[in-house]
């Protein structure tokens, strides 16, 4: 089970990694039409497109170090901020928001089977 959940959750995150690629090299992420215009907003908005691919990236490389508790703490500690962030972005944006959400949640599950399995 374990094994079926890190190699998913690890194609996964390429596949989210990519196609966040995807919508940065287009430009959809970056353009101003695509920020409603608050503050508090955009602030979540800036840290969503350059924060994500890092995390994105620090995710998949925790499926396959699973050994290393101390970065699936750390990588754990960002994805929670970013869930928290992404909750902010439900108002105007609720199906990128639950997308994101669903995805830190399938991490969070990889994560808790991955460190508290060892025992």
């Amino acid at each position: 089970m374990l094994l079926f959940l890190r190699w998913s959750t690890g194609i996964a995150s390429a596949a989210a990694l990519i196609v966040f690629a995807l919508i940065v090299t287009v430009g959809k992420g970056l353009g101003s039409s695509y920020q409603s215009g608050a503050s508090g907003e955009n602030l979540a908005r800036v840290a969503a497109t350059f924060g994500a691919p890092v995390l994105l990236a620090a995710m998949l490389v925790s499926v396959f170090v699973p050994q290393s508790r101390s970065f699936l703490h750390i990588v754990a500690v960002f994805v929670i901020a970013a869930a928290m962030g992404c909750a902010t972005l439900i108002p105007s944006h609720p199906g990128e928001a639950f997308l994101y959400i669903s995805f830190f949640c399938l991490w969070v599950l990889y994560y808790g089977l991955a460190v508290w399995s060892r025992g």
